[in-house]
C-alpha cells in the first residue's frame, strides 16, 4: 500500500498496466514523481465484446465502473494497420506523468501490443505512431473514456 512505501516506490508500482483479458484498446494515465497524496492513476479498457471497465486510484483508495458499450466498424481491422505504422521517438522531461494510448491484437499467446501513442514520464523517452489508424483509434478511445485529447 502506498502509506507504508516511500513516495518514489509508490509511484513505481502504480505505474506498471495490467491487460485484462480480451482488452483490444487501453488508455493508461499514472503520475510523474510526486507525493502519494497526488499519485493519480486513470486506466480505461475496452474488450472486443464492448466491455469498458475505468479504474481509479489515488494513494490506497481505488474504485472501478464498468460500462457496456455497443462496438460497430471495423476496429479489429484498424488495429492491424495501426500495428503497421512507423514508431517515432523523442525526447521528453522526466518525472512527469505517462499517458499511453495501446491497442492489442489477438495472438495464440499472449496478445501483440500494439503503442498508438506513448509519453513516459518515466523514461523520458515519448513514442508516436505515423499511421492514421493510429489518430483513429486514440480518437475513439477518448470520446469513450474521456479525457479527449488536447
Amino acid at each position: 500500500m502506498c502509506t507504508k512505501l516511500s513516495g518514489l516506490l509508490c509511484l513505481a508500482i502504480l505505474t506498471v498496466p495490467t491487460v485484462q483479458a480480451g482488452v483490444i484498446l487501453e488508455k493508461v494515465q499514472t503520475p510523474g514523481f510526486v507525493l502519494p497524496a497526488y499519485a493519480i492513476t486513470k486506466t480505461c479498457a475496452i474488450n472486443g465484446a464492448g466491455r469498458m471497465v475505468q479504474t481509479y486510484q489515488v494513494a490506497d483508495v481505488s474504485s472501478a465502473k464498468t460500462i457496456q458499450l455497443k462496438l460497430g466498424g471495423p476496429l479489429d481491422e484498424l488495429i492491424d494497420l495501426a500495428a503497421k505504422g512507423t514508431l517515432t521517438q523523442s525526447s521528453i522531461p522526466v518525472d512527469v506523468p505517462t499517458t499511453g494510448y495501446y491497442a492489442y491484437q489477438p495472438t495464440k499467446g499472449k496478445p501483440r501490443k500494439v503503442v498508438l501513442f506513448e509519453s513516459n514520464g518515466g523514461s523520458g523517452v515519448q513514442t508516436d505512431n505515423s499511421a492514421e489508424e493510429a489518430m483513429i483509434l486514440r480518437n475513439f478511445i477518448d470520446l469513450n473514456c474521456g479525457d479527449p485529447i488536447q
